[in-house]
């Protein structure tokens, strides 16, 4: 059973996540690349359980196609003239 939940996993990193093999030749890099891959497991877990318990109708792929649409901007914000920040 476990060994098809980890073959899930990877099919899921591959189609939901969009990760893709990495080749690395240092060992720091290897690691850093399993731990991110893990840390997006991990976040997918969790939000599949929250999508489970709140909107059960919502897919994990729904809202990663929701959110890629998101955009991100810089925002700088100055204090407002005589405020002693």
């Amino acid at each position: 059973m476990l060994l098809v939940e980890i073959e899930a996993v990877f099919k899921s990193f591959k189609n939901d996540l969009g990760l893709r093999p990495i080749y690395h030749s240092v060992e720091a890099r290897v690691e850093a690349h399993i731990f991110v891959c893990f840390l997006a497991y991990c976040m997918q877990v969790t939000l599949r359980q929250r999508l489970t318990a709140l909107a059960p109708g919502l897919t994990t792929r729904a809202v990663l196609e929701t959110l890629a649409e998101v955009q991100m901007l810089d925002l700088e914000m100055r204090p407002p003239m005589g405020d002693g920040w």
